[in-house]
């Protein structure tokens, strides 16, 4: 009997291990997506993220980048004024059936206005427009963004038009319109809070943004805001979306395949209260802590401090202990003057237990450090020598 209750205590023991350690399953009613988050690289949940699907208006994430790209190399600025062609008309107003910002033909439109036509009523005329103003025909444009999809490492994307409206040769994974999303956030900063605007008016006529989970209220101080809907019949109902919490804990997901808009929105809110109350966002080292000091010779000073030079930071399930989260700090025993700023000098890699959980932080040095004596790093070159090649 003792034997058989310590048999079933090991059970239970290794049952309470594995729940504790692995990573809880979710599903949702998406035919695929996936849930990043940018600050790690860390894929928190996924579902066919390679599966090719008709991304619909999430294309125009694409043409977004596109022109704010313009707009940082001074090509354009949030002042110039655009002309409405007949080109643009015809294919994006209202008789079309197609999302639009209502323009009229001929007219003349900032390009501040058309970026909020784009993003916050999914504008086809406006993105139409844009695309002829950059480059000069739609058809220029539409090979500036297959490029620039190739630059970013779309390897799964393929564009046909520049509003996303269907073609059986227009596609995109999930996992590439995370990739696109993440860099239009992280290159372009400066611009992202267009993503936030809540509605918009033109030519007397007021649209609410689309994305429907700008304006609900989240628990534990969850804030949504970005980025963009997508509708077609072929892959029915689909969402960008990036959130916020309190703690800095952002995270990027990309739904495609929802039945309907209700659909949509309660399958990403769903998503969203799971993430936050599954994960946490924990700092091994804040920005400008030391993380190790090393000894440096023929410098000004006798030692290197090795700093965070931003926030070091895992993302873990909320059950798992510290004392699962190893690091290793790569480094040299020794390190000569004179260093630059700037210059990498130690890499910090992150493990979790009983995980695939890997994350490497490159470190730098914070300052320049001075040689003291010129002349001593050659006599000494021998004495160092010797002392790295028996690993001293």
């Amino acid at each position: 009997m003792l034997r058989i209750f310590f048999y079933f205590l090991i059970i239970a023991f290794c049952s309470i291990k594995l729940a504790f350690s692995a990573i809880p399953s979710y599903e949702v009613k998406v035919k695929a997506a996936i849930v990043v988050s940018p600050e790690t690289n860390k894929i928190l949940f996924q579902k066919n993220s390679e599966q090719r699907i008709s991304p619909a208006s999430l294309t125009k994430l694409m043409t977004i980048y596109l022109i704010f790209d313009s707009l940082k190399k001074g090509l354009i600025s949030l002042d110039t004024v655009a002309i409405v062609s007949e080109n643009a008309y015809k294919k994006g107003n209202y008789r079309t059936g197609g999302s639009t910002m209502f323009l009229r033909k001929d007219e003349h439109v900032s390009v501040d206005d058309l970026i909020k036509g784009i993003i916050v009523v999914s504008g086809n005329d406006a993105s139409i427009v844009m695309s002829e103003l950059i480059v000069g025909t739609e058809e220029e444009f539409l090979n500036e963004m297959n490029k620039k999809a190739r630059e970013l490492g779309l390897e799964n994307t393929n564009f046909q038009n520049v509003d996303g409206i269907y073609n059986k040769n227009h596609y995109s994974t999930v996992a590439d319109l995370y990739t696109l999303t993440n860099r239009l956030m992280q290159d372009f900063p400066e611009y992202y809070h267009y993503f936030a605007i809540q509605e918009f008016t033109h030519n007397g006529i007021t649209q609410k943004n689309r994305n429907p989970l700008l304006t609900l209220t989240f628990a534990n101080n969850v804030v949504v805001d970005g980025l963009k809907t997508g509708h077609v019949d072929d892959s029915k109902y689909s969402l960008i979306l990036s959130s916020i919490k309190d703690d800095n804990f952002r995270i990027v997901a990309v739904l495609i395949g929802a039945n309907s808009e209700i659909e949509r929105k309660i399958e990403a809110r769903k998503l969203i209260d799971w993430v936050y109350r599954t994960f946490e966002r924990r700092v091994v080292y804040h920005k400008g802590e030391v993380i190790k000091e090393a000894p440096i010779f023929n410098g000004k000073q006798d030692t290197l401090q090795i700093i965070a030079n931003q926030d070091i930071v895992v993302l873990v399930p909320r059950s798992m202990s510290n004392d699962d989260i190893k690091q290793t700090l790569s480094y040299k025993n020794y390190y000569m003057a004179p260093i630059k700023k700037g210059e990498k000098i130690a890499t910090l890699d992150i493990t979790a237990k009983d995980s695939d959980y890997n994350i490497s932080y490159d470190l730098f040095a914070e300052k320049d450090i001075e040689s003291s004596l010129i002349i001593s790093k050659y006599l000494l070159a021998p004495y160092y020598a010797i002392k790295k090649l028996l690993g001293n």
